[in-house]
Formats: structure tokens, C-alpha cells, sequence
């Protein structure tokens, strides 16, 4: 039996701060095929943060099934659209990988599809050093070296530090209301907020926050790390505070008997070095 999805709204959090509103939106645009296809594709559900390390998922997935005849298609949307969608039809997916513990309302008893963990995020704010954020310092005060393009404050007291609205202003989020990033990014602002407050810029999700960063006058953004990261480290070109200890745990559960074999080479990899090399080079944690 399915289990009803709890989405808790961060309201009472997010009236602390001026926000914009953005359209929410399901991106299901990305399909790969691999031999002669398959009719329908094989349709992942993916939180944002997790879209661009999916790709290269499915792409060692196919890898390592060369015989496979599929097709995949890869949506990217905010965790509780996705949630919403599988409310009204629990199988408009194959595989739902959340950007926090809501895949596991979606657990089958009947079929006995059981959500896990499979990554923890990194929750960070970011800009381009040629954008007017050179340094870290540019997006927080109070930080020991704010001359640095990187730095990592551990722990959940931020009364130290703010966010440095001189040149960090105008800051992207995700909707808390369906993102759990911008759960994260409303919590860290919560534990930075000082007078002067910044203008926030709210997004549906965490891939458009993570786009609205270096246009218009938004120069900064808290997104996960994953997005910022190339091989499992952040190019010279971004500044970045990561934030570890409000990253969220994210789980995946099937839905289907169509995702049984990508589902099956996920454990797999799991009980090896193998997805744990992914994590690492997607710069996500272990679970």
C-alpha cells in the first residue's frame, strides 16, 4: 500500500526574508537510447540537484549493459512536484530519486519497492569570481580567510557570520515549499540573518536557482555542491561556502518492474567502490 506524501511547508522560516516567486516546472526533455530502444522509455523521476551526476549514471549503467535495448528518459524537476505527480498517478515514473527522504512515501508493500539512501548532499553558497565574487568574502563576513575562493563551515551556529550584502545582495534560492535545498538555504539564511537583510530571489527548484546565479543582478545562490563541480572539484572560476551539516540524506525508491535493472545495478555498485567513486567525483557524500 502506497503511503500518502507529507510536504512541509517552511512558510513560518521563509517570511523572514523578501522573495520572488518563480513557475514550477517538470523538465523531461533529456532522453538517451541505447541498441533499438524501448517503447515507453524508461522515465526517471530526478530532483534537480541530482540531474547532471544522473546522466553520467545512466551513462555507466548502459556501460555496463551493452546488450540492453532501452530507452531512458531523465526528468528534472523540484522533490515535491515530483511527489505531487506520483500522488495522483504512482506509476507516471519507473524510479524516483528525491533530494530528501520523501521517495520513501512512495515504498510498495505489494511489491515489496522499498526506498534507500543514495547520497548526501552538500548544501553551498556560490558565485562567479567574474562576477563580482572574487572570494569568499564576497559572499559571507566574519570568515578567517576571506581572501579564498573556498570555504567549509561546519556545524549549524552561524551567528559568527552574514551574508555580505555589499556585493552579495541579490540571492538565488529553491521554493522551500517543494525543494528541499531551499529548505537547507532558508535554515542557513535563518542561522546567518543579521541586519541588513538581503533581497532574495526565489526559484521553483534548485536547477534554476543555480541558473538565475550570474544574471541580472543576482550574484550569488545557495545550491548543492553537485553543481557546481567538475570531476569531483569546483572550478577556479566559483567561489563557494559549503555548508555540510545541513545537507539533506536522499533517498530513491522504483516504482516499477521497468527501472528492476537500473535499481539492481545501483545496489550492486553500492556493495563495491564503484558508487561511492561516483559520489565522491560528483562531490556528494556517502550515505
Amino acid at each position: 500500500m502506497r503511503k500518502n506524501v507529507l510536504i512541509v511547508c517552511m512558510t513560518a522560516l521563509a517570511m523572514l526574508f523578501t522573495v520572488a516567486s518563480g513557475v514550477a516546472a517538470i523538465d523531461c526533455s533529456y532522453f538517451v537510447t541505447q541498441g533499438n530502444g524501448s517503447a515507453p522509455p524508461l522515465k526517471l523521476a530526478v530532483a534537480a540537484n541530482f540531474f547532471g551526476p544522473s546522466k553520467v549514471m545512466v551513462a555507466n549503467f548502459l556501460a555496463a549493459n551493452p546488450n540492453l535495448d532501452i530507452t531512458i528518459n531523465i526528468c528534472s524537476g523540484a522533490t515535491g512536484d515530483f511527489a505531487l505527480a506520483l500522488t495522483s498517478n504512482p506509476t507516471a515514473y519507473d524510479m524516483f530519486f528525491a533530494a530528501d527522504n520523501t521517495a520513501a512515501n512512495f515504498n510498495n508493500d505489494d511489491d515489496a519497492y522499498y526506498a534507500y539512501p543514495y547520497a548526501r548532499g552538500i548544501p553551498v553558497l556560490f558565485g562567479y569570481t567574474a562576477n563580482g565574487i572574487p572570494n569568499v568574502g564576497s559572499l559571507l563576513t566574519g570568515l578567517s580567510t576571506p581572501g579564498n575562493l573556498f570555504a567549509t563551515l561546519s556545524g549549524t551556529n552561524l551567528s559568527a557570520y552574514s551574508i555580505a550584502t555589499a556585493t552579495a545582495n541579490n540571492v538565488a534560492y529553491a521554493n522551500p515549499g517543494v525543494a528541499p535545498y531551499g529548505v537547507a538555504a532558508v535554515y542557513i539564511m535563518t542561522a546567518l540573518y543579521k541586519p541588513p537583510t538581503p533581497t532574495l530571489n526565489m526559484q521553483p527548484d534548485v536547477g534554476a536557482a543555480f541558473s538565475a546565479v550570474g544574471t541580472g543582478s543576482t550574484h550569488s545562490g545557495f545550491v548543492a555542491k553537485s553543481q557546481i563541480c567538475t570531476g569531483g572539484a569546483v572550478p577556479p572560476s566559483i567561489a563557494y561556502v559549503e555548508f555540510p551539516d545541513f545537507g539533506p540524506l536522499q533517498y530513491v525508491v522504483q516504482l516499477t518492474d521497468a527501472a528492476t535493472d537500473l535499481n539492481d545495478y545501483i545496489t550492486t555498485q553500492m556493495t563495491l567502490s564503484g558508487w561511492n567513486t561516483f559520489l565522491t567525483s560528483n562531490c556528494y557524500v556517502a550515505p
